[in-house]
């Protein structure tokens, strides 16, 4: 094999390396995770994204909320044009610390989100 053929190769599998099997909804667990470290005012560890991916490894509950999960972990644009994850474009630090964001107030140490709450799935309440 040649170094061209070789480095080809590294290209194509690292993408797969990097996700591994996950659905959209354990990518948007390692998402909502990432994002979190860059907010101040919300912990969220590796043990929370391990039981949330655990709980996404549901195939019913996955399928259940792939639409949501899928949409937020598609690009998009920010307000500044630049081209992150929908999560990122639509929901701020202080989105992601309220009740009703996607994080359904992790940072305040809330476990469930009210009735009619925007935002997708948490695992908070399954």
């Amino acid at each position: 094999m040649s170094l061209r053929h070789a480095a080809l190769a590294v290209l194509v599998a690292v993408p797969f390396f990097g996700t591994g099997c996950l659905n959209d909804c354990q990518r948007l667990c390692n998402e909502m995770a990432d994002y979190w470290d860059e907010c101040p005012n919300i912990t969220f560890g590796d043990s929370e994204a391990a039981d949330c991916r655990s709980t996404f490894r549901d195939e019913e509950l996955s399928t259940k909320y792939a639409g949501a999960c899928g949409a937020l972990i598609r690009n998009a644009q920010d307000a500044d044009g630049n081209v992150t994850t929908a999560l990122r474009a639509e929901y701020t630090c202080e989105d992601m610390e309220d009740v009703r964001g996607p994080g359904g107030g992790v940072g305040r140490g809330v476990v469930d989100a009210p009735a009619g709450a925007r935002g997708p799935p948490t695992t908070q309440g399954l």
